[in-house]
């Protein structure tokens, strides 16, 4: 009897842990940047994936696009709700061909790297280190009528200065 009801509770179990595994990868949320994707599974969409070089000479900022593809996939990439703007970071409007914005990154300060190490006294110390250049990778969803990538950079009054407005590769 007790072989029976212990049987019983470890299907139970078993059962319960199956459906909330299914559960959770139907809910599947990964973030990236300032973005975040689900998984659609019913319809395709087009996501671009655009590799940004950033260098900074003194205090002028360069941008340019390196590389720029397209990917079908079943994830979309859904707006997260705007934070706090920090000195240097960058913000990218994907614009259409009148100029006006359709989608808007946030780059939290690609110029800068954060290592962070034991200390001796058991603490975690952490050191910012100013970089030159830098490449920064973006995923957005795509449609055919983004045409221009426009970069303002954050300044500490919290104003925003355009740096560059680049064209967006034609793609097939």
């Amino acid at each position: 009897m007790r072989l029976h009801t212990y049987i019983v509770k470890r299907s139970f179990v078993i059962i319960l842990f199956i459906l909330a595994l299914s559960k959770t990868r139907s809910q599947e949320t990964t973030s990236v940047n300032s973005h975040s994707t689900t998984d659609k599974r019913s319809e395709q969409s087009k996501i671009a994936v655009v590799t940004l070089r950033i260098a900074k000479n003194d205090s002028r900022y360069s941008v340019s696009i390196k590389n720029m593809t397209v990917v079908n996939t079943t994830k979309t990439f859904l707006n997260e709700k705007p934070g706090k703007m920090n000195d240097d970071d960058l913000v990218c409007y994907i614009l259409g061909k009148n100029k006006r914005t359709i989608d808007t990154l946030k780059i939290l300060q690609p110029l800068k790297a954060r290592y962070e190490y034991p200390n001796e006294d058991g603490t975690i110390g952490t050191k910012t280190v100013d970089l030159p250049e830098n490449e920064v990778l973006l995923r957005f969803n795509y449609n055919t009528g983004m045409k221009y990538l426009r970069v303002a950079k954050a300044r500490k009054n919290k104003k925003l200065k355009k740096v560059a407005t680049l064209v967006l590769p034609e793609l097939n």
